[in-house]
């Protein structure tokens, strides 16, 4: 797998790249690694968790990003290659897997051409795991943000009456693509619920199901693509725990002053999902542009643009 870095986490301070072998020491599992790298125990819990079995990975390396260490490894299986990177205390990052060309989504083809002014030449999937923080203010108006573990906020959005709204639906109704993209995920665990909703201007399809690591809500679009899977929230990483104290605190004083023309306004509420994302790049009149775009056509962060790098005649 290409090592590649995602656009919205920040500069590359510091790099180390590590033996194969991963995990810390002690478990017989990773004692079958063939070169052993001591990485902390919550990193080799979340590498097995969301990469596989510890004797396929391939790959590790450190790095330190927007101040913080991370650990990454990449495995290697009948499954095909994914790279799993977290922080040092095991909070989940990013999953990244490789997509052959001919199975990247025709919606993620046109999105990427309209966003980037010209038809993509490289394509990169990845699940970004996100903290949605949602607060209604005063107004009444409600707003979420996409916050990365960084403590980023990759987009910011408001929400209108018609984005709230949502219908049952039975695993029947769904079209044929996105009943067999929740089938896979949820793995012939029963499904509770399934609703209609819209994200980000699109239909989607949203099933819940209790896996054995808990609650998972899973949305798609018709076409299959997933747009989200949403996992228990666990520990908050501490830089999204100061936004949403940040947060909490204009909630707090609009409740003490708001006038009985107002809504009630309510704590921001935390929700953590893997975001389903794909990084783009396009070279257009010799500049390469570059960005990470949702299946429903959003863009997370900006659309970068450098030149291209010139060619030597050594």
């Amino acid at each position: 797998m290409e090592r590649h870095r995602l656009l919205p986490v920040g500069l590359l301070v510091f790099a180390l790249v590590l033996p194969a072998g991963c995990g810390h020491q002690g478990t017989a599992e990773e004692a079958e690694a063939p070169s052993r790298l001591a990485a902390p125990a919550p990193v080799s819990t979340t590498w097995r968790a969301y990469g596989g079995a510890l004797r396929d990975c391939v790959r590790t390396e450190t790095e330190t990003e927007q101040g913080l260490e991370t650990w990454s490894a990449e495995f290697r299986d009948e499954h095909g290659n994914r790279e799993v990177t977290t922080l040092a205390d095991g909070t989940l990052v990013s999953v990244e897997t490789d997509v052959a060309a001919a199975e990247v989504p025709r919606s993620i083809r046109e999105h990427a051409a309209r966003i980037l002014g010209a038809p993509p030449e490289t394509f990169e999937h990845a699940r970004l795991a996100v903290y949605e923080l949602e607060e209604r203010a005063p107004t009444g108006e409600v707003s979420e943000r996409f916050v990365d573990p960084f403590g980023v906020v990759l987009m910011t959005r408001h929400l209108d009456e018609e984005s709230e709204q949502e219908a049952e639906e039975s695993i029947a109704d769904l079209p044929e693509a996105a009943r067999a993209a929740i089938e896979r995920e949820a793995q012939m665990a029963p499904l509770e619920e399934i609703q209609k909703e819209r994200d980000g201007g699109h239909e989607v399809h949203a099933a819940s199901w209790t896996s054995a690591d808990g609650p998972r809500e899973l949305k798609v679009l018709d076409d299959g693509s997933p747009i989200s899977l949403e996992i228990e929230t666990g520990r908050l990483p501490a830089r999204v725990a100061a936004l949403l104290r940040d947060a909490e605190e204009p909630a707090r004083d609009a409740s003490n002053t708001e006038d009985e023309s107002s809504e009630e306004p309510t704590e921001p509420a935390v929700e953590r999902m893997l975001l389903d994302v794909w990084e783009v790049e396009a070279t257009v009149d010799g500049i390469t542009r570059q960005a990470l775009i949702r299946p429903t056509g959003e863009i997370l962060g900006d659309v970068t643009a450098e030149p291209q790098a010139a060619d030597s005649d050594d």
